[in-house]
This record gives C-alpha cells, sequence and structure tokens, in this order.
C-alpha cells in the first residue's frame, strides 16, 4: 500500500505553547506540499505515514530523548 502525507500546522502563536492542527491527509506528495503552501505563512509540517500500521509509544529508555514516552512520528506540541 502507498504511504500517505499527513500535513499539520501550528496555529497557536502568542508567546509559549504550540496548537497542532490538521491541515489534511494526502496520497500525493505534492498535493501535501501545495496544502503546505496554501497555510499563509503558518508553521507546517509535512509527516510520511504507512497506513494501516500503529506506532505505539515507547518507554524513554528505549528512545534517546528525554521525555517519557515518544515515537518516530511525533505530529507537533509544546510542554512545560
Amino acid at each position: 500500500m502507498k504511504n500517505v502525507f499527513v500535513v499539520t500546522a501550528d496555529g497557536y502563536s502568542l508567546k509559549y505553547g504550540a496548537e497542532i492542527y490538521l491541515i489534511g491527509v494526502f496520497d500525493d506528495y505534492e498535493d501535501a506540499r501545495t496544502a503546505t503552501a496554501n497555510c499563509g505563512g503558518v508553521s507546517t509540517k509535512i509527516t510520511e505515514i504507512v497506513p494501516n500500521k500503529a506506532f505505539p509509544l515507547k518507554r524513554a529508555d528505549e528512545v534517546s530523548r528525554d521525555y517519557e514516552e515518544s515515537n518516530d512520528y511525533f505530529l507537533g506540541g509544546y510542554c512545560e
């Protein structure tokens, strides 16, 4: 099955924090790029995803990050 491209954007622009919104899911990278370009300068991210596959969170000692649980598909956010 063909991979899809998930486009997300951070809609929060005041001080500290993030509010990540789904912009779209596309089966063509160029369509994802077009959606990104049409976000009016808002910070966006394109993440390539394998459909019909789970991406469970792993404990911090299984990955090289400082927070408790994660995987390779961080879509965005902010915590203090």
